[in-house]
């Protein structure tokens, strides 16, 4: 990249890399990561051009341990900015605030909702039960959002928002029974889904 180009080369002071970093490279490169899927190995390739620049820029050693870097200071971390964690505030702070605030996106978001809720089978809310993992839905922005909050830990609540509900007591969901099942391949699961959207 350019701008980390210019950084190795200039005379800069600690403090100035450091307000370089956060006012002037990190903008340049985040900016659009509201509407980005980036995969984690992509981030990683992206951060390891920034680190190596701008770790020794900040006076701190470039093999330190990413736990320290990226940790807060809180638990004695240094609080470098992590490509990953942005893509993720900024990701889903847009998808929020467009399901509260933007009538005609909130609709499409709510369309793509009931699609991926009808295609994972699940008998609950899919942002809510973050922790099932739905490895044959469909690639896009609901799965993405969806296993970063699972792998938070997270979840989001969207109130009136459709999935289907048991019809009788005792009844049990076809998909999560088997998602729960060990050593269950990826193509075993999706035919299930498949039958049941008309495609076999």
């Amino acid at each position: 990249m350019k701008c980390t180009s210019r950084v190795c080369t200039a005379a800069l002071t600690i403090p100035e890399a450091w307000l370089a970093l956060i006012t002037r490279v990190l903008p340049r490169i985040t900016y659009p990561f509201g509407l980005t899927r980036f995969t984690k190995t992509q981030l990683h390739t992206l951060s390891v051009v920034l680190d190596n620049t701008f770790l020794p820029k900040s006076g701190i050693n470039r093999n330190m341990p990413r736990v320290v870097v990226y940790g807060p200071t809180e638990l004695g971390g240094i609080s470098y900015p992590s490509l990953e964690t942005i893509q993720d505030q900024k990701g889903i702070s847009l998808f929020l605030r467009q399901l509260q605030c933007d009538k005609d996106v909130a609709i499409d978001l709510r369309i793509l909702l009931s699609r991926a809720q009808l295609d994972s089978g699940l008998m609950h809310p899919i942002m809510d039960a973050t922790k099932i993992k739905v490895p044959y839905l469909e690639e896009g922005l609901i799965s993405h959002l969806r296993d970063r909050l699972g792998h938070m830990g997270a979840s989001i609540v969207i109130s009136e928002t459709w999935y289907p509900a048991l019809q009788q007591c005792g009844d049990i969901a076809i998909m999560e029974a088997l998602l729960c099942l060990p050593d269950v391949k990826k193509p075993i699961l999706s035919r299930p889904i498949s039958v049941e959207n008309g495609f076999e």
